[in-house]
């Protein structure tokens, strides 16, 4: 495991709020969505029972993801964004240029 310097968990820190709120705005944008596509369901309550599914979901992902996330952990989960999508290249050129390096050729190792 990678230990991260205290400059590195600040930015990490940085990185992981980032990643909170793309992937609230991302839900946010999803349900919005959702709420347009059903509201006119003949079934209201049906599409109530569907919205609450993917709310309770996301809940528990986000909470999965990022509740109690201590520095020890934040290595991987600045990992588990950047490799999922939710942080790009351009967001973890903050790191200096061996982790940086690090998160791009753990990443690139995975895809292939």
């Amino acid at each position: 495991m990678i230990e991260l310097t205290k400059h590195q968990k600040k930015i990490a820190r940085k990185l992981i709020n980032l990643g909170l709120q793309r992937e609230c705005a991302k839900f946010m944008q999803s349900t919005k969505d959702f709420m347009n596509k059903n509201a006119s369901a003949e079934d209201a309550h049906d599409a109530y029972l569907n919205l609450y599914k993917r709310i309770d979901n996301f809940d528990e992902h986000i909470a999965q993801r990022y509740d109690g996330i201590s520095g020890g952990q934040y290595y991987i989960t600045v990992y588990s964004l950047y490799f999922d999508g939710v942080l790009r290249d351009e967001d973890i050129r903050e790191f200096d240029d061996e982790l940086y390096n690090s998160l791009k050729e753990a990443k690139k190792s995975f895809q292939n």
